[in-house]
């Protein structure tokens, strides 16, 4: 199933970051006092030449900034229809740049669903599934934020490690299905739907796709669209990360979308066809908080005390079995390709277990007035959670993405051993937490599975 075509192709998450793309190197931010206000540039302008050549991309400009002596060099500015070209010390220009791209013009077709608001990286909402279901959730008139659906879901309290690395663990539609928990919280009914010949079909299989053709898939997102429904999808742009289809024009040979890369203010037109996505149908009843909440803190449980789901390491077992691969870690046996990887799952995996037991904590203060005598036990977990953080804080370069190393060896032995150090610590914190969990969901006495090392 689609849990299984994530492990590999993760790997373009990183390397689409690295690649040159068409567009505009906007400046968002000028620095007081640095060689760019004193030229003259101000935020807004777009950066269209550097020392005479023509650059469109972060990646490019910092290339020809590298490679230009140290001396005055001419730099042209697009400041709304105008042209300014002014002088300015080679080297840091003092300024925040973004990449951006031309607004997309609509053909008169289009078929579009206005009002869907932005995603990306930098709202912290690095879930991207529960990200783009807020967004669709938002635009359906639900209030709802990122934190209840990151709680309600269980995501907040998930950690699974695919037995081999893979930067997929964090997805939450992986392994255990956080991702349709969350529709369901929510009172939805929700469907999967796969291109045909991606994955075999599983029957048995929670929440199996449906398996359509391409021709297929597109009239389900029309009809979808027509109906006045968002669709969720995966790989819209050039990486498999979630996304919202939000209209059509050319008669669907374009799908507009919102996406974590997105360089527009409105919305972009799709790079990809989806081989994946989820459509919300009718809904079927009111959410239930209370209920939500008590769901919740069984999942956190189950997630905690289970050791396997598919291929991926679930709660307890998920940290020993990371641990462990840190420990037996040996680059000088791995081609390159594998080595990216495996830094690239280890630093993602990392980083988004400290972001979503940020939620965890979130959300556990937020519900613990609502509960009753849990209250003390639910801030009790939320503490642990925060904890957790602050162990996992200690050393902010322990678990770094392969394109920020010039090397192998960059990702040293040493770093590896502090992260086991540190996993090791959070690892007695998360013990801490499935123990506090099973008082609350077996007030009558711990479960035997709470007896778990």
């Amino acid at each position: 199933m689609f849990k299984k075509i994530l492990l590999l192709v993760f790997i373009l998450l990183a390397l689409f970051n690295l690649q040159a793309q068409e567009g505009y190197i906007k400046v968002t931010e000028v620095t007081k006092g640095s060689n760019a206000e004193n030229a003259g540039i101000k935020a807004g302008d777009l950066i269209i030449r550097y020392d005479g050549i023509s650059v469109n991309n972060i990646l490019s400009l910092k290339g020809i900034m590298d490679k230009t002596p140290n001396k005055k060099v001419d730099i042209t500015v697009l400041r709304g229809d105008k042209e300014l070209t002014m002088q300015i010390p080679a080297g840091k220009l003092g300024v925040m740049l973004a990449e951006v791209e031309p607004e997309i013009e609509l053909k008169d077709d289009a078929v579009v669903l206005d009002g869907i608001e932005p995603l990306g990286w930098d709202l912290m909402m690095s879930n991207s599934f529960h990200g783009s279901l807020l967004r669709v959730l938002n635009y359906m008139g639900e209030k709802v934020d990122y934190t209840y659906l990151m709680g309600v879901s269980g995501a907040a309290f998930r950690l699974h490690f695919f037995d081999g690395w893979c930067p997929s663990s964090p997805d939450p539609t992986c392994g255990y299905d956080c991702g349709m928990e969350a529709i369901k919280a929510m009172g939805y009914k929700a469907t999967y739907y796969m291109k045909a010949g991606i994955a075999e079909p599983s029957e048995e299989e929670e929440n199996a796709p449906i398996y359509l053709s391409e021709t297929e898939l597109l009239n389900i997102i029309k009809t979808s669209i027509d109906n006045g429904m968002p669709v969720i999808a995966i790989e819209l742009i050039d990486v498999p990360e979630w996304g919202v289809i939000t209209g059509y024009q050319d008669g669907g040979k374009e799908l507009l979308c919102r996406t974590y890369y997105d360089k527009t203010e409105g919305y972009n037109l799709s790079r990809k066809f989806p081989w994946l996505i989820v459509v919300l149908g009718d809904k079927l009843q009111e959410r239930n908080d209370k209920d939500n909440y008590r769901r919740s803190l069984k999942i956190a449980y189950e997630l905690y005390t289970t050791g396997k789901y598919d291929k991926y390491f679930s709660g307890i077992k998920a940290y020993e079995e990371w641990i462990r691969h840190l420990e037996t870690f040996n680059p000088t046996k791995l081609d390159s390709a594998k080595y990216f990887e495996d830094c690239l799952a280890n630093a993602w995996i990392y980083e988004r277990l400290k972001e979503d037991r940020n939620y965890a904590a979130r959300y556990l203060e937020n519900i613990a007035p609502e509960m009753g005598d849990l209250s003390p036990d639910l801030l009790k977990l939320a503490k642990v959670y925060r904890e957790e953080i602050a162990i996992l804080n200690k050393e902010k370069t322990v678990a770094p993405y392969p394109w920020t190393l010039k090397s192998r060896s960059d990702w040293s032995d040493e770093m590896r051993e502090m992260q086991s150090v540190l996993l090791e610590e959070a690892l007695k914190r998360a013990r801490s937490a499935r123990d506090i969990l099973a008082k609350i969901v077996n007030p009558k006495g711990m479960s035997p599975n709470s007896k778990m090392k």
